[in-house]
Formats: structure tokens, sequence, C-alpha cells
């Protein structure tokens, strides 16, 4: 199959406003997709002309022609595609094609895992043989897309499902005769099975950095990876993707086994291979996810909510729907920080209008930790009632020249560094550690969610201690009722900030039976 397209976006690169691509679907009889091409999206706002090529899956039947416009804001889709030929021929001179880029893992989900991997040629099959881990590779995935960059990078992306919760399971990958090595990951856990997210921003060019964290990194078996943007120099730049991003996480098999899912940052931006060279979840820009008992939230900080408006109303729709609001704990990441104290040049001190249009959000919302880069150093601090982390020692060149003193920040290191953050039950632990995996910060966050329990034995008609543990700083009403229909206050109190995270009170049973509950104030 060979075909020419012409496509063009309304904007630019970094502001595409909706994302247009062509896409050739390969049909059996009964209309099921065997495998897809398409195009890489337009990198500006002229007329692109793109080519496709690919190899037809034995059992086609017909062709699907796909224009596809991701509506990413305003009232309108502005996509635009024209003069699309599609034709049948013969291949010319096969030959083996050469995996470029080792398989990623790009995926949160409990069922499900996806991964991309690329090849410098596209005139064969590609496939995913997998199992349970230990197992035979007895299941086969053949129905792929191929995004085709240009005719020497073509990358494949697939999806496997149908799998069980925290589950390890082989796979490889397979294009034509070449076939990587198999690799083993594990689905998402179980909500009350404890996890952990390793953390890092801005790696940039330091890709002997990267490796030394990526080193560290593996001995503390997170269950993914979150970097927080700025993942090259140049996000227009296919050799940056390959030497700064993929090549470096090929070390110790690092992506290959272990999901990596990323916030946008303002040097990998809204640039074509940006998102050729990803299969993040929702548009690609924003996205959010429930993972063990915990949600996160990533943000694209290059969308300002004056030019992007939809992005601060799906934020905000999205913090109070309810299993957000019942999960233990909320994170967000993005790029640039609201508040920062180096930056080496000055004039910068963070983001105005993350601090005046998302912190209030993140506030009034519950938000427990966020967690930014963009300055080349690690910040952390609280303020009104939100932990905020900068966390920019991936690798890029450090910021070591203090701008500000913002009074939040508790803990300060201007050096390289990495994070890990640990959830347990009602417990998160979060450790910065630096490129010689030395422990350089730490803290605890305990979930907003109070639990009771009683600080004395109950005997008959003596009065009773019963302990509210919550969030230090936050109030909590601790309620009684007779039938659990109505409910009267017994006392409003804070959990205190130093010592021990609760409170107690003694009660007199009133009832033979009484109920006992506590909730936020």
């Amino acid at each position: 199959m060979e075909s020419d397209v012409w496509v063009r976006n309304a904007l630019s690169a970094p502001e595409f406003d909706d994302q247009v691509f062509v896409r050739i679907g390969y049909l059996n009889s009964q209309d099921e997709a065997l495998g897809w091409v398409r195009c890489i999206i337009p990198a500006d706002a002229a007329w692109s002309r793109k080519l496709l090529r690919g190899l037809l899956p034995p059992g086609t039947r017909k062709l699907a022609v796909d224009v596809v416009g991701k509506h990413r804001r305003g009232l309108e889709n502005d996509t635009m595609a024209d003069d699309i030929v599609v034709k049948l021929t013969r291949p010319g001179v096969a030959r083996q094609p050469v995996i470029t880029k080792l398989p990623m893992l790009q995926d949160y989900r409990t069922n499900a895992m996806t991964l991309i991997w690329e090849t410098d040629f596209n005139l064969c099959l590609h496939s995913v043989e997998w199992g349970l881990a230990g197992q035979v590779l007895d299941q086969k995935l053949t129905s792929i897309e191929t995004l085709q960059v240009d005719d020497t990078h073509y990358v494949h992306r697939a999806e496997l499902t149908g799998l069980q919760t925290e589950t390890g399971y082989s796979y490889r990958v397979r294009s034509g005769e070449a076939v990587s090595k198999v690799y083993t990951f594990t689905t998402a856990p179980h909500r009350d099975t404890a996890f952990a997210v390793a953390w890092w921003g801005d790696n940039h060019e330091g890709v002997g950095t990267l490796k030394t964290h990526v080193s560290n990194i593996v001995q503390h078996a997170p269950n993914f990876i979150a970097v927080a943007g700025d993942m090259v120099n140049s996000g227009n730049s296919i050799t940056e993707w390959h030497d700064y991003w993929f090549k470096p996480l090929e070390h110790m098999d690092v992506a290959q086994t272990i999901p990596v899912l990323f916030a946008r940052g303002n040097h990998d931006g809204e640039h074509a291979l940006a998102y050729a060279y990803s299969v993040l979840p929702g548009n690609g820009g924003y996205y959010s996810f429930p993972y063990g008992n915990s949600w996160f939230l990533f943000l694209d900080s290059e969308a300002p909510s004056s030019s992007v408006p939809e992005q601060l109303i799906w934020l905000n729709n999205e913090l109070r729907r309810p299993e957000v609001q019942q999960a233990a704990f909320r994170v967000a990441c993005f790029h640039k920080p609201p508040w920062t104290d180096f930056w080496n040049g000055g004039g910068y001190t963070g983001e105005d209008w993350v601090r005046s249009d998302w912190t209030p959000v993140f506030e009034q919302n519950s938000v427990d930790l966020v967690i930014s880069g963009h300055t080349h150093a690690y910040s952390r601090g609280s303020t009104n009632g939100v932990m905020y982390v900068v966390s920019g020692g991936g690798g890029g060149t450090v910021d070591t020249e203090r701008v500000a003193r913002w009074p939040l920040f508790q803990a300060e290191y201007t050096d390289t560094h990495f994070d890990l953050m640990e959830i347990s039950g009602c417990h998160m632990d979060w450790r910065a550690f630096n490129a010689r995996n030395q422990l350089i910060d730490q803290f605890r966050l305990r979930c907003r969610a109070p639990e009771l329990r009683w600080g004395s034995q109950p005997t008959s008609g003596s009065p009773l201690q019963l302990i509210t543990e919550g969030r230090p700083g936050n109030r909590y009403i601790l309620d009684r009722s007779s039938n659990m229909t109505t409910w009267t206050p017994v006392i409003t109190n804070a959990i205190p900030t130093r010592g021990l995270p609760e409170f107690s009170v003694e009660v007199v049973p009133k009832d033979t039976r009484e109920f006992f509950r506590a909730r936020q104030r």
C-alpha cells in the first residue's frame, strides 16, 4: 500500500490547536482491523505532503481511509486534509528491518499495556509475542499501528489487552525477521497494594547522568517512572529523541520493563516528534488516571489558561469527580513550577499564571503533592495544605544562582538528583537522592482521610478514649449516632502539627449500641 496525502494544522508548534493525520487501516472480510499505518502530524501550519507505505497483512480485504483531527481547544476543529491518494502496488526489493529503538512501555492500567518501538523499514509484518511471565510466549498480537516519521523511521504502537491485575508478563517485539530479546513487566497493582514511583525532570542532554540515575532507580524497583518534562533540548530534533531519551532508557532494560509516563516540557513542547514518540493517555497533553489507592494528574504547562481555557475547566472537573476525591492521595505533575528559588541568569522566579490559576484549584480540591521541573535544582515545601516539589535534576545544567527566597521551601539542593515516592495505605514516603544514590531529603505525608481507634478497652459504665488520627493541621469533626442515620457532632478539633498526628476525646456510652465517625471539616 502506498499513500500520498496533504495535511495541515491551523497553528504551528508549539501552539498546535487541533492535530491532523491520515490513517490507513487494513480490514479483513469481517471489517476487523488487521493493522494500521498513519502519518505524523504536520510540524507547522503550512500544507505538508506525507507519504505512507506498508505491507498488507494476509487476509486484508478492504482499506479504511481515516482523516483524524484531534480536537484540542476552541469551538471548531481546524484540521485540514486534501488530495488523498491510496494505491496498491507490488513491493520493491525486500530487505530486513533493523530495530532502531527498543520497546518502551507507556501505560498505567491494571488490565492492559501499551508499548512502542521503532524500525528503519516497514515493508514487513510487525507483531508482539507475549504470555505470562515464566511461561511460553503463547499469545501473538498482530494488529499494530505504524506511524511513519520518514523513510527510515517507523514507530510501531501496540496495545496488549485482557491482562490480569498485578501480574507479570513476558513479551518480545518482531518486525520481519528482526526480533528483540524477551522482556518482562508487571501490570498496575490492586488498590490495597503498596507501590513506588520514580521521578525526575529535565534530563536534557545529560545522558551520562540519566544513565546513572537509571542504575540507581532500578535498585529501588519502582512500579512506574514519571518525568516532569524536558526529555530533550529540541523537540523537533529526531537525533535528540534517539540519543537523549530512548537510548538512556534502554540502559538496564529500564523502559522495556517499567512503564514511563511524562508531562510535556517547554523543550519537548507541541512538536510533532514529541507526539510521534509517545502514546500518552488522554489527548497526549494532559491526562489523569488511578493507580493503586491514589490518583495522578499530568498537566501541560505549555498550555496556559489564557490560550487553552479547556485545560483549566478539565482540571476542575477532574478533581471534583467522586473517585478522585475518594483516592488516598492526589498527585499532580507538570513542567513549569509556580515558585522557584534558583535560575541561572535571573529573571525567573516561577510561573505567574500557574500560581494564579492552578494553585487555588489544588488547594480547593485537596491535592496532596505537586511535582514540577524546569528549574534544574531541588526545592521542597508546603503551603495551604499542599506539598510542592521542584525536581529538575535529571541531567540538565544545574541552576545554582539564587533568584528568590520563597517562604514555603524547607529543603533545597543544587545538584542532579532523582526521587522515589512510596505509597502504602494511608502513608506516602518521599525520598530524594543525589547521583551517588545518597539521601538528600525526605518527608512523609499522611492521607487526609481520618481513622478512628479506641485508646482504652471498653468497661461497663466507664468513659472510653476515642482517638482520631489524620493529616497534621487538618480539622476533623467527630460524630456519634445510635442508628447511623442521625449524627450528632461530639467535637471539632485540629490534628497538631507537632508530635503525634492525632487527638483524643473521652466518650461515655449512652445506648447499648453506638456508632462513631470522623470527617474532614
